[in-house]
């Protein structure tokens, strides 16, 4: 389920001292009024990013990057967590939940009196939301590789996980 939301979590090295490394990212990144490829806001020891879409489109779903900074000896680690914004989840949840109560009332408090059929309301309900949330999460597909293109771009920052695998391999 965390997968198919989009939720990953990547740790990142960049070669920068972390001043550097958050100095960049704030010239690098805009609000809402910019024209910047990202909009964000770097905060401390911690960022919070996405990709800006064009004016005319919105996506609930869009994928956020949230990081934390931390030096690396003279060098700047990220743990980078990707993910839809917290606030759709929370209201996925209680449009799963509430369906489970109306099902649950129509089953046990109106049952005698409807038809069957009734309790396929709840049910195309729940497929409605398995298809927005899904169509949501299909637009912002490509989402996470942008983010992690702007970080090398912008930080020269390289996976960690890549250079384990490649020194295991050998």
């Amino acid at each position: 389920m965390k997968s198919w939301l989009g939720y990953n979590t990547d740790i990142l090295r960049s070669p920068l001292p972390m001043p550097e490394c958050l100095d960049r990212l704030r010239a690098a990144i805009e609000d809402e009024e910019g024209d910047s490829r990202v909009v964000g806001k770097v905060v401390a020891q911690s960022l919070r990013l996405r990709k800006r879409l064009p004016e005319e489109s919105h996506n609930s779903f869009q994928t956020y990057l949230n990081a934390t900074v931390e030096p690396d000896g003279a060098a700047t680690r990220l743990v980078c967590r990707f993910g839809p914004h917290p606030l759709v989840i929370v209201f996925v949840l209680f449009w799963c939940l509430s369906l489970v109560g109306v099902t649950v009332a129509i089953k046990l408090v109106a049952a005698p009196d409807l038809p069957a059929a009734a309790l396929a309301v709840p049910v195309i309900m729940a497929l409605m939301a398995v298809a927005i949330v899904g169509g949501g999460r299909r637009f912002a597909r490509d989402e996470r590789g942008f983010l992690l293109d702007f970080l090398r771009e912008t930080i020269d920052a390289r996976s960690l996980a890549a250079r384990v695998e490649s020194v295991v391999r050998r």
